[in-house]
C-alpha cells in the first residue's frame, strides 16, 4: 500500500508488537533494540501513535526514542495529557510532536496555551465531542483554529474495527463541521496542515 500510494499514505511506526507491549514497553529493553532495528528500515515517517502516562516520562525508553526521531526527523504521535505532553517537550527542542486527540479531555483554553509555548507542537483533533456538541463548531475551539490555522489537523482514530465500521460516518460529521469554518481553513486542517509536517521527512 505504501509503494501503491506515497502521496496518500503516511507510515507511522507504532512501538507495540501486541496489546500487552502497551503496557510494559517502557520497561522492557528488548523492545528499544526492537524500535531501532525497524526504524532503521528507513520507511517510516513518525513514530506512534503511543500513549505516556505522568510519571513514566522521564524513561529511558522515552529519552531513547525521541533522540532516534530528532535524529532520523521522524514526528512522534503521542496519547498523554497536558503535564505529559509538557514534560516530554522539554528534553529536545529539535523534536516535533502531534499531540493525539488534543489530550482528549483536555480544556481548549488549556491546548491554545500549549500551542503559543510550543512551535514544535502540532494537534490531532478526533474522539473529540466538545468541537461540535449538538452539530454546531464550538465557539472556543473555532477562534483556536482561527488562531493556529497550521496546527491542527483532522485525525479518525481508527483503533478498533467498530471505528472502521463507522469510518463512513466520522468522515461525514467531520466534513459538516469544517464546511462551518472558511474554506481555506477547512483546507489546512483536513489536510494541508498534515501534508506540511510529514513532508519534512
Amino acid at each position: 500500500m505504501i509503494e501503491a500510494d506515497r502521496l496518500r499514505v503516511v507510515p507511522l511506526f507504532v512501538p507495540y508488537r501486541n496489546r500487552e507491549d502497551r503496557e510494559n514497553w517502557l520497561e522492557d529493553p528488548r523492545l528499544i533494540e526492537w524500535m531501532t532495528a525497524e526504524l532503521d528500515r528507513g520507511i517510516y515517517r513518525g513514530i506512534g501513535e503511543f500513549h505516556l502516562y505522568d510519571g513514566r516520562v522521564d524513561v529511558p525508553a522515552v529519552r531513547r526514542l525521541v533522540a532516534l526521531s530528532v535524529e532520523r526527523r521522524l514526528v512522534l504521535n503521542v496519547h498523554g495529557e497536558a503535564n505529559v505532553i509538557q514534560k516530554l517537550l522539554s528534553f529536545e527542542p529539535g523534536m516535533r510532536v502531534l499531540w493525539a486527540h488534543a489530550g482528549l479531555k483536555t480544556h481548549p483554553r488549556l491546548v491554545g496555551e500549549m500551542l503559543e509555548l510550543h512551535p514544535n507542537l502540532w494537534v490531532e483533533l478526533s474522539h473529540r465531542a466538545d468541537i461540535v456538541p449538538d452539530g454546531k463548531l464550538a465557539p472556543e475551539w473555532r477562534e483556536l483554529f482561527e488562531r493556529y490555522p497550521d496546527r491542527f489537523m483532522l485525525g479518525s482514530g481508527t483503533y478498533n474495527n467498530d471505528f472502521w465500521f463507522r469510518y463512513g460516518l466520522t468522515l461525514a460529521l467531520a466534513r459538516e463541521w469544517l464546511r462551518q469554518l472558511r474554506p481555506a481553513l477547512a483546507e489546512r486542517i483536513a489536510h494541508e496542515n498534515a501534508r506540511d509536517l510529514f513532508a519534512r521527512h
